[in-house]
């Protein structure tokens, strides 16, 4: 009879090979509800469930096993692109672009000429398109164009050293017209906007889509709230709240600015480490500065009064 009881024991037993896979197998049926003791038996442990949950308990087992084949994921050796600082124009002279710019027509609100190409709900809808553009280079003092040049000299010195200097400016530039473009359309009647900072968070955006992919190729996908891809999202969320939400700013913008610069990135980023030829990369340089000084042509040529 002792002998019969002992096989019926270790019939209910299951066997981990290490203490860590037994703790591992021990939630999983707690999880599921199934009753089951952890017991020490010699220098490992076994998990002890009563007879008419046997059969459960190991079914529970190997669904848990199979869901949790190659995990934790192992680092890949994929080839990744390596940071390489661009030349100091990269960031520089579109920033000095910004400084001239606001020398020459004057903080928002002190003419005309400032007044047109803010970024305004009114005439957004009316179709003068070319404010999402004009908009990124007009400031309100010296304090707030320094607050953005200091910001996009980091911020786009590290996206041209990721994606060359024609592909991320011009992904700057696209995000802050697209994060221009929805806050005007959507804002209140009378709403108007002016600055960089939509194009600086789109920039942030831009960094944190690169990190998202590159982290999501190196340790193997998404598969859990703890992956490592999450890294750079969670980082650029703690940026985009601590720095975009401060009083008197524009929230909207900044946040319109950071999900397009991730969303622009995505397909760069995917196609990374194969960089662009070179003569496409000029080329999208000259085609972003033309658009911007095209937009203040349009403004010019139709007057201000």
């Amino acid at each position: 009879m002792g002998e019969d009881r002992d096989r019926t024991a270790t019939s209910n037993e299951l066997s981990p090979a290490d203490e860590r896979q037994a703790r591992e197998w021990a939630t999983a049926l707690a999880a599921a509800g199934i009753r089951h003791r952890l017991v020490p038996v010699g220098s490992g442990y076994v998990v002890r469930v009563p007879s008419e949950h046997a059969a459960a308990a190991r079914l529970e087992i190997e669904r848990f096993e199979a869901a949790n084949v190659d995990w934790p994921p192992q680092e890949r050796p994929v080839s990744m692109p390596t940071f390489r600082a661009p030349r100091l124009w990269a960031s520089a002279l579109p920033s000095a672009l910004l400084v001239f710019l606001h020398w020459w027509i004057g903080p928002f609100g002190d003419g005309a000429l400032a007044r047109a190409g803010a970024c305004s709900a009114d005439a957004l809808r009316a179709g003068e398109w070319w404010r999402v553009l004009t908009a990124l280079t007009l400031h309100s003092g010296w304090r707030h164009l320094c607050s953005n040049v200091l910001a996009l000299l980091f911020l786009a010195h590290a996206v041209c050293g990721l994606l060359k200097a024609g592909l991320g400016w011009f992904l700057i530039v696209a995000a802050g017209a697209c994060a221009n473009l929805c806050t005007g359309w959507l804002g209140r009647p009378g709403y108007l906007s002016v600055g960089a900072s939509s194009a600086v968070f789109g920039a942030l955006g831009i960094l944190v889509a690169c990190g998202f992919v590159e982290k999501a190729r190196r340790y193997g996908g998404l598969r859990s709230v703890w992956s490592r891809a999450w890294v750079p999202v969670t980082a650029g969320l703690g940026l985009l709240a601590f720095l975009g939400a401060a009083p008197q700013t524009d929230l909207a913008a900044h946040a319109f600015g950071f999900v397009f610069g991730g969303l622009l990135a995505v397909l760069p980023a995917l196609c990374l480490p194969r960089a662009l030829p070179e003569w496409a990369d000029r080329l999208l340089q000259l085609a972003t500065l033309l658009a911007v000084l095209g937009a203040w042509m349009i403004v010019l040529r139709r007057g201000v009064g």
